[in-house]
């Protein structure tokens, strides 16, 4: 199954996550529901009219903010989980020019889009190298050791 959410840059990100999780509803709620009987049908379409009328309220600002705090907490925990499933691999990452304003570290993305930070000199930036993932980080991402560059790249 798929969903898929218009994020055409003219509609609200409130738009964007109704509509992901609208479709989501329909997945969750309709699952199996071709072989059940006429009474389970109509409460999962009263279900999914109730998750509809909810997520059909206007948002007011700070609700917005919590709902944007939470997909964010949300987010970075599976960023961190994702991330966690490679610990110990090594994998290749594209080390971007500037490095972490906080950290320092050179920074860059595996082929998998892991946000991965190391320590190294300036030489292997813009450039695809080795990297083994030691820890997963809270805001998503990971920290990794250089073990080779490809001087090819």
């Amino acid at each position: 199954a798929a969903v898929v959410v218009n994020t055409w840059d003219r509609l609200a990100v409130e738009h964007w996550i109704f509509s992901a999780v609208h479709e989501l509803g329909h997945l969750v709620l309709h699952i199996g529901a071709y072989d059940v009987g006429e009474e389970d049908e109509d409460v999962r379409a009263y279900e999914l009219s109730r998750i509809h009328d909810y997520l059909a309220m206007k948002f007011n600002r700070e609700t917005g903010r919590l709902a944007s705090e939470e997909l964010r907490r949300l987010g970075n925990s599976l960023s961190k989980r994702f991330a966690g499933r490679f610990l110990g691999q090594a994998l290749r990452v594209l080390v971007e020019e500037k490095r972490h304003l906080e950290s320092g570290r050179l920074m860059g993305y595996t082929d998998n889009y892991i946000r991965t930070f190391l320590e190294g000199n300036d030489d292997a930036k813009n450039k695809l190298v080795r990297v083994r993932l030691i820890r997963a980080e809270d805001g998503g991402g990971a920290i990794g050791e250089v073990e080779a560059v490809d001087e090819g790249a």
